[in-house]
């Protein structure tokens, strides 16, 4: 899987589940004399000490004793910058005890020098490099409606997966298909059971990756038909070039050079259903694609 799909939200990791093929089942209620289910102990977060309040009590003590120092007054033959001690009353001591109750924490902050004039920093200091700076908003990936295409999909021989975007596996298609496949010198030709698969499976949710996760999403379902007996060796795609669903599912495949990129399988174009059952030159356009790959695959028996 890809560091995309690390992580994943839960309606996320239940569609790839489920184009596997996958079923998802949660426990509800306890089943009469079932063994109850094991609990998981979480740590309790610790709470962070307090210390907004002893340091708002010092704040005051300092206040009050600054104002005590300023009251004392100058003589007149003093100098007026002279610096004067304060005086020890009985206000000192009761700030003294006060001290002695506070926490340490608040303690050294109270010890912690205080400079009598606070620097301006200067417009250069104030703002950082630009490499530095946040990132705005508006740069940040924002959310994006999911890649949309669905197709109908099944398994024959054990390793060809036959998908099509418009049109039904009716019986005279696979009564063709198995002729094609009889042609080809194929020996294994069952058919699994038609599938229908569309993207997203849970609606309502947006995405941060839509290309990413529908292929994330088409590689989970061609995983889950080694649930049904076989593993995909070539994909056939019956479509209208001019489909909407044709277009996307071709790019979520990524068809390069008669491959599919992302399943990493040989890919066979053809039209779609209805004008391979009634057109002989989209048959013979279908057959011209399928004899480079007849003895590549043929070569190697078909997966049990």
């Amino acid at each position: 899987m890809s560091q995309h799909s690390q992580a994943l939200p839960t309606h996320q990791q239940a569609q790839y589940l489920d184009a596997m093929g996958i079923t998802l089942w949660v426990p509800r209620y306890r089943l009469p004399n079932a063994q109850a289910s094991s609990e998981c102990e979480w740590p309790e977060p610790q709470a962070a000490p307090d210390t907004a309040s002893t340091q708002g009590l010092h704040q005051l003590l300092k206040d009050a004793e600054t104002a005590q120092t300023s009251a004392v007054p100058t003589t007149p033959h003093q100098p007026e910058a002279a610096e004067v001690p304060p005086q020890q009353g009985g206000g000192a001591q009761h700030s003294a005890q006060i001290r002695s109750l506070l926490t340490p924490d608040a303690q050294k902050a109270d010890q912690a020098p205080t400079p009598d004039h606070e620097v301006a920093p200067s417009a250069d200091a104030a703002q950082p490099p630009p490499s530095e700076q946040a990132t705005p908003a508006a740069a940040l990936a924002e959310p994006q409606a999911p890649l949309r295409f669905a197709f109908n999909a099944l398994m024959l021989g054990q390793r060809w997966l036959i998908l099509t975007t418009d049109g039904a596996f009716t019986a005279p298609v696979l009564a063709f298909l198995d002729a094609v496949l009889s042609a080809l010198g194929e020996p294994h030709r069952t058919a699994t059971r038609p599938v229908d698969f569309h993207w997203p499976m849970i609606d309502g949710f947006s995405s941060e990756a839509p290309l990413e996760e529908a292929r994330e999403g088409m590689r989970a379902f061609a995983e889950g038909r080694k649930h049904q007996g076989g593993a995909p060796e070539c994909v056939w795609l019956f479509a209208d070039p001019q489909d909407e669903h044709a277009q996307v599912l071709s790019e979520v495949l990524n068809i390069a050079e008669g491959r599919s990129q992302l399943l990493s399988l040989p890919m066979v174009r053809a039209a779609s259903l209805d004008d391979v059952m009634t057109s002989a030159d989209a048959k013979r356009q279908l057959w011209r694609q399928l004899l480079p790959i007849q003895q590549q695959l043929l070569d190697t028996p078909a997966a049990r």
